[in-house]
């Protein structure tokens, strides 16, 4: 559903003249009769993301790509995992908080107020609520290390998006907005969960390496203790010859 042209709550369809393409939208030109592939619709939605919005989008989710623990061992920098990997859970902190402040810029530039309603005076103090929440919500998750902070990045990331898609289902985010959201949110939830399982593999081998060395000691010991008992044994035995 699309916003209401009347409503307060909905300020980003007075800048839609500035926002949008300046070229006929695919979607508009599109045949409406002929049934699309899933992926001739998720190009068609792309297509019509404005230029702008599109280029630093995506050049944004580059760091949640680029700081991944198997990019940076494929590059040949393995020293630099554990940085990386702190500097990617910093990032993404940033974006959390980021996507919050989208809310709290919407509801600042929007002309409702008490007057209009209790309705709506009640909506835009939710989102005014709202804005603040992830940026309170990603503090633990950069105090913690990589290993766990990475996934629950990966975690506010998907509740963010799944907030911003009820908030276009009530008509107050652009279409266009949650096309671009889908694609960074699948990107940056999928770097944040490479570094995840990297994390966690990494400590997998670590506990099976130690479990191994450990049975290897046992084994020692009691080959050590077989072979005392041998020897004691074949000491008494010749004692007892003598």
């Amino acid at each position: 559903p699309g916003p209401r042209a009347d409503s307060g709550l909905n300020p980003w369809h007075n800048m839609a003249a500035a926002a949008a393409p300046t070229a006929t939208s695919t979607s508009a030109a599109a045949n409406p009769d002929t049934p699309l592939s899933f992926f001739a619709r998720q190009a068609q939605a792309l297509a019509d993301v404005p230029s702008y919005p599109k280029l630093l989008g995506f050049a944004g989710a580059i760091p949640f790509m680029t700081l991944t623990p198997a990019v940076v061992e494929a590059a040949g920098f393995p020293a630099l995992v554990d940085y990386c990997a702190q500097a990617q859970l910093a990032y993404g902190g940033s974006v959390v908080t980021f996507l919050g402040a989208v809310h709290w810029g919407l509801a600042m530039s929007s002309t409702a107020t008490a007057a209009a309603g209790s309705k709506a005076a009640g909506a835009l103090n939710e989102r005014y609520v709202w804005s603040v929440v992830p940026s309170l919500a990603v503090v633990p998750a950069l105090l913690m290390h990589p290993a766990q902070g990475s996934f629950a990045i990966s975690i506010l990331l998907f509740i963010n998006y799944l907030s911003d898609a009820s908030y276009f289902r009530a008509g107050y985010l652009p279409r266009w907005y949650m096309s671009l959201r889908s694609y960074l949110t699948l990107l940056a939830v999928a770097g944040m969960l490479s570094t995840t399982a990297h994390y966690f593999k990494r400590d997998l081998d670590r506990a099976r390496a130690r479990m191994e060395a450990d049975d290897a000691k046992r084994a020692a010991r009691t080959e050590a203790r077989a072979s005392a008992s041998g020897a004691a044994a074949a000491v008494a035995s010749e004692m007892a010859r003598k």
